[in-house]
């Protein structure tokens, strides 16, 4: 049986001439196509290289470093918390007031079943 092989179409030979001699090296052959007036032709680039920084709250921390820190006070009773763990859990639920909604049917929950 034989088998049919098709000619290359444009498709592979990008792939190909990316993956052989880099990217690097496919742009040196094929430069952006670029309008009268300079300007590069196509769709506008979707980011303009700019570092991200996230927003930061009120104590100087980020919601995610926030949310690492109210990990373990959320599995702990309120009498147990820290001064620190305190000041997070008060951020926290100011932030997202469903967590102290959650929160406190957790409570209940614990106080029904006696863990």
């Amino acid at each position: 049986m034989v088998q049919e092989v098709q000619a290359p179409n444009n498709h592979t030979r990008v792939y190909n001439a990316r993956v052989r001699g880099g990217l690097h090296r496919y742009r040196e052959k094929h430069p952006a196509k670029k309008s009268k007036n300079g300007k590069r032709i196509g769709r506008p680039p979707k980011r303009k290289n700019e570092k991200f920084e996230p927003p930061k709250m009120s104590n100087g921390e980020t919601k995610a470093d926030l949310l690492t820190h109210v990990r373990y006070p959320l599995m702990k009773s309120p009498d147990d918390w820290t001064d620190f763990q305190k000041g997070e859990m008060n951020l926290l639920f100011e932030i997202e007031p469903k967590m102290k909604v959650a929160y406190g049917l957790l409570c209940a929950l614990r106080n029904i079943f006696g863990v």
